[in-house]
């Protein structure tokens, strides 16, 4: 699954994700807004042979798909509402109204994308299983809804599932 380095940012409800779409400036943007905010089942969504989706959608700012952010002016003006500090990728401390903020660790990524690469994304729009990687059962679930999953979750996709 996805590795974000600060969910609070990437992780929005459906209240917020309506919010960014309507903020957005033309029906162009919004339509490519609107693919890039995308579903999110994470390990506690999960159950055995099935999943409750919790409303819940990321920013999908892969950065194996190379976004340019000025695209995405809605999300951009979220995103930097968050704070640029704590959105950047370079594992430094500062200090914001006198409150110590840590970065996200250190990576090659923009202060706009999500933690790792993510280059399976296409992944995430076959059909697949998905599984969660903590808990004291197992539990398992077939998607065929495009779901994207957090990091506590394993997907399988394949002909043969």
């Amino acid at each position: 699954g996805i590795k974000t380095g600060f969910n609070d940012a990437f992780i929005i409800n459906t209240e917020k994700r309506d919010e960014i779409l309507a903020n957005c400036q033309t029906e162009e943007e919004r339509i490519r807004t609107a693919e890039l905010i995308r579903p999110i089942l994470r390990g506690r969504d999960i159950k055995r042979y099935e999943y409750e989706w919790a409303n819940l959608w990321i920013i999908a700012t892969f950065p194996s798909r190379h976004y340019d952010i000025e695209s995405y002016p809605a999300v951009k003006n979220y995103l930097l509402s968050i704070g640029i500090e704590r959105l950047e990728q370079t594992g430094e401390t500062h200090i914001v109204n006198g409150k110590k903020i840590k970065a996200r660790k250190k990576t090659c990524n923009e202060w706009f994308e999500t933690q790792d690469s993510i280059s399976y994304w296409e992944d995430f729009s076959k059909p697949k299983i998905v599984w969660k990687i903590i808990g004291n059962q197992m539990a398992f679930a077939y998607d065929t809804n495009n779901y994207v999953m957090n990091n506590a979750c394993y997907i399988m996709t394949g002909n043969h599932l």
